[in-house]
């Protein structure tokens, strides 16, 4: 009884001096005021140097790597060789990663089917994904006995 008495007491005192003294009111918040109107008006599109703005899609030159090698016939390839588009994919077969990209390369089939090309390069990343090289090994076997991949 004399614990709870003593919670009882130290409860009503917490309160008393969490109560005291006056209640807390509202910071008044100020009305919102107008911006000056001292904003200029834009000019008038003749007024440019330039002339108005045009938008015209033309091809351009994207450089081609040196150091990366041509496309050949042992390329695992998805797609016309001729595509305007190559995209050559450094992959291991372990990687959270490089499976990420799958997604990516459906994506880019749909917007661009037959203009774009798909071709798969082993890298295997051996220091972090332990079955990369034997994954790769497997893959190129049953390529060399006629299994084709559906996709990259």
């Amino acid at each position: 009884m004399r614990k709870l008495a003593l919670l009882l007491t130290v409860f009503l005192l917490g309160l008393a001096v969490g109560c005291h003294g006056e209640a807390a009111s509202p910071t008044p918040i100020p009305p919102p005021t107008s911006a000056p109107e001292t904003a200029t008006p834009a000019p008038p599109a003749s007024a440019t140097p330039s002339g108005p703005a045009t938008c015209v899609a033309s091809p351009f030159d994207v450089p081609v790597e040196s150091r990366i090698p041509p496309v050949t016939e042992e390329d695992h390839v998805h797609g016309s060789i001729d595509a305007p588009i190559i995209f050559i994919e450094y992959a291991d077969f372990q990687c959270p990663a490089c499976s990420g990209l799958a997604f990516m390369r459906e994506f880019l089939e749909e917007m661009h089917g037959d203009e774009i090309c798909f071709v798969y390069r082993h890298l295997p990343l051996i220091s972090i994904h332990d079955k990369a090289v034997i994954t790769a090994e497997a893959v190129e076997a049953a390529d060399a006995q006629g299994v084709r991949w559906k996709q990259c």
